[in-house]
């Protein structure tokens, strides 16, 4: 059981944005109104991004080259 949940706390999935979050509230000495700012900034430029990836895409038969949606 103690092995289990070993794994599952330190999977990289998990473990590496916990870590970039702490990283970013340190370098902004733990100011949430600016960590908010940059965490709703970065995941704008990621749905922006994601958003022109699919309609840049030609798509086939309903579904994009560009993903595997």
């Amino acid at each position: 059981m103690i092995d289990r949940l070993g794994k599952q706390i330190y999977h990289p999935a998990l473990l590496l944005p916990l870590l970039a979050l702490i990283q970013l509230m340190i370098a902004l000495d733990f100011n949430f109104g600016q960590l908010a700012m940059i965490l709703l900034s970065k995941g704008m430029r990621y749905a922006v991004h994601s958003v022109r990836q699919h309609t840049a895409a030609p798509q086939i038969a309903g579904k994009c080259e560009a993903c595997t949606c």
